[in-house]
């Protein structure tokens, strides 16, 4: 018996020489088709005023008030809502008050930012991270008092704007509370007010500062006489599947909101305290995205 092998019919299995030129062909086709050893994968540009940065965070551009600039994101998982940062908006002391303008860098899930005058230089951070059903985005904030003499009851004013995230809109402050993270709530709707230019309103922050004995707070005519606990002011979003909420790790110095058709932002101002000449003081805090669970 010869090594030439049949099959079940008794025809020869061994292809034929045509048969195989036609194969060699097909796999050399096939082969020229795949990507060289040195070849990239097409990437996929990103559209204008986007730049994707992780599978769940998209720092975007915004005109909003480029005046003072502003960083703004979106989250994947809340489609058609943009929430933009104006972190800080101001940095107060009981000496002096400035109106903060950084210069924004973003890379990955992360964002950093510096501003500097002649009293103070001010760097910040942002970082985004998800775990089990929160998306938070961390910050830290710190100023460094380039002045010879001390800065007191230094504040930040950083201002988390909802005006571009609708479904977290809030006219009547029913959704929107201060507390703190354990069962602590109050609804900003059942806090005492006082009436004001706009609906902007300061809440004074227990441990935190004295808000009239300031001449940047008690300018607006705006300060609630009833103080608040807690270390964050959160919104519940209006079908009640999200919870958003600004937190301030360590002391609290004020709350703040201000709610209106075209506005709507909510504050939990960090109180760095008293900054010696040279020296810096560090605030932290994060932006929490929390799936509240279904009723």
């Amino acid at each position: 018996m010869t090594s030439q092998s049949f099959n079940r019919r008794g025809t020869s299995s061994r292809p034929c020489r045509r048969c195989l030129t036609v194969l060699s062909l097909a796999v050399l086709v096939s082969l020229a088709s795949l990507p060289s050893a040195g070849a990239r994968e097409p990437v996929i540009a990103p559209q204008p005023g986007e730049n994707p940065v992780t599978p769940q965070i998209t720092w975007h551009t915004t005109d909003r008030w480029p005046n003072l600039s502003p960083i703004s994101f979106r989250l994947n998982e809340l489609p058609g809502q943009s929430f933009l940062l104006i972190f800080p908006e101001w940095l107060t002391s009981r000496q002096q008050s400035w109106h903060v303008r950084p210069t924004w860098k973003r890379e990955g899930s992360c964002a950093t930012a510096e501003w500097t005058t002649k009293e103070v230089r001010l760097q910040l951070t942002l970082k985004f991270s998800l775990r089990c059903n929160i998306r938070e985005l961390a910050w830290a904030c710190s100023v460094r008092n380039l002045t010879e003499a001390a800065l007191d009851d230094v504040s930040i004013f950083n201002c988390f704007n909802l005006v571009d995230a609708p479904l977290f809109q809030d006219l009547t402050m029913e959704r929107t509370w201060v507390g703190d993270g354990a069962e602590h709530r109050v609804s900003l709707a059942e806090v005492a007010r006082v009436q004001a230019p706009r609906t902007i309103q300061f809440y004074p922050a227990r441990g935190g500062l004295t808000l009239p004995k300031f001449e940047r707070f008690s300018r607006y005519r705006a300060n609630s006489p009833q103080e608040l606990r807690g270390d964050r002011i959160g919104v519940v979003s209006r079908d009640g599947k999200w919870a958003v909420e600004s937190v301030v790790v360590g002391q609290v110095a004020y709350f703040f909101n201000n709610w209106e058709a075209d506005h709507g932002c909510v504050h939990a101002a960090p109180l760095l305290g008293k900054i010696a000449p040279g020296k810096q003081a560090t605030a932290t805090g994060r932006l929490v995205f929390r799936q509240l669970p279904a009723e």
